[in-house]
């Protein structure tokens, strides 16, 4: 495992070596075959806006340590998005090669698990 950090964000984590890191002013992005994920400070929110409704709906798909990610799907396209945030309040979004249209193995899903649980605060 290898470190990827921001110190404007406050945010560190341990990927497998054979991802990488992109390290920008203001977000943190890690790349595997598999997988993007975006950690930033910049203002976003999800795509059900304040509270879910019959268009669009959330469920919980992983928490742990203050980082909180969750599935939205929506109506009107058939878009899902892993979207949530992170122990010092920035955003966090992930995504994978055909999301729409699958869901991720039970491998894929544990992989993705193993970086998220090395999110923790660099100070």
């Amino acid at each position: 495992m290898k470190d990827c950090s921001n110190k404007l964000l406050n945010i560190k984590l341990k990927t497998p070596d054979n991802w990488t890191c992109e390290n920008n002013e203001n977000q943190l992005s890690v790349k595997s075959l598999t997988f993007n994920i975006d950690i930033s400070n910049s203002g976003r929110s999800g795509p059900c806006g304040s509270a879910p409704d019959t268009t669009c709906a959330e469920s919980e798909f992983y928490s742990n340590g203050g980082t909180v990610v969750k599935k939205y799907m929506t109506n009107f396209d058939p878009y899902k998005l892993l979207f949530g945030s992170t122990i010092n309040n920035s955003w966090i979004k992930i995504s994978y090669p055909e999301m729409k249209s699958r869901e991720l193995t039970n491998e894929q899903v544990s992989e993705l698990f193993n970086v998220l649980d090395t999110i923790s605060l660099t100070k």
